[in-house]
């Protein structure tokens, strides 16, 4: 990974991060689960999903480390970088999560769930500071963009925080979002 490509990534993750505490700080009980309408998520729902999201991808990235390079690869991925960054954090169109990634109460308890969110972006913060590793030669399809590599894979994580960050911004504009 090229120095700006990283320093763009922490710079991402970081703005991200912030902007995902700043909306969730000192929310109510109710206020973190009110729901929109049936079936739509909660603010938790959301934070609970970038935090899965992220621990997921981060381990799929460790496990194709492990793993061979690839330069061939680079083929289906080149050129996509700029397509990750415009289409992930838009809300326009919608994206039905993975089973695997959809909220389910995993963390109940408010202080829980931060915690785990806290910890899982600062897992991702040392990998995106510390990696040596080509991430440019080692990919895997995404739900909607196809083939990424690893290095769009963190820049799509980045990204998502961000996405959840404006459906948050939506839940707390709901004429029926509690009061504090």
């Amino acid at each position: 990974m090229h120095l700006a490509e990283r320093h763009a990534l922490l710079d991402q993750f970081r703005s991200s991060h912030h902007r995902l505490l700043a909306l969730v700080s000192r929310l109510s009980h109710s206020q973190w689960h009110f729901r929109p309408a049936p079936g739509r998520w909660s603010i938790a729902d959301c934070l609970e999903h970038v935090t899965a999201v992220e621990a997921r991808v981060l381990a799929a990235i460790h496990k194709q480390l492990e793993g061979p390079a690839d330069p061939s690869k680079r083929a289906l991925t080149e050129g996509k970088d700029a397509a990750v960054r415009q289409r992930i954090p838009d809300r326009s169109n919608r994206i039905e999560a993975p089973e695997p990634v959809r909220p389910t109460g995993r963390w109940p308890e408010t202080a829980e769930l931060l915690a785990q969110y806290q910890a899982t972006r600062n897992r991702t913060i040392q990998f995106v500071t510390d990696t040596v590793a080509d991430l440019r030669s080692r990919s895997w399809p995404h739900i909607a963009l196809g083939d990424l590599d690893c290095y769009q894979w963190l820049l799509a994580m980045s990204h998502h925080g961000d996405r959840h960050a404006l459906q948050i911004q939506e839940i707390q504009q709901h004429p029926d979002y509690p009061a504090t």
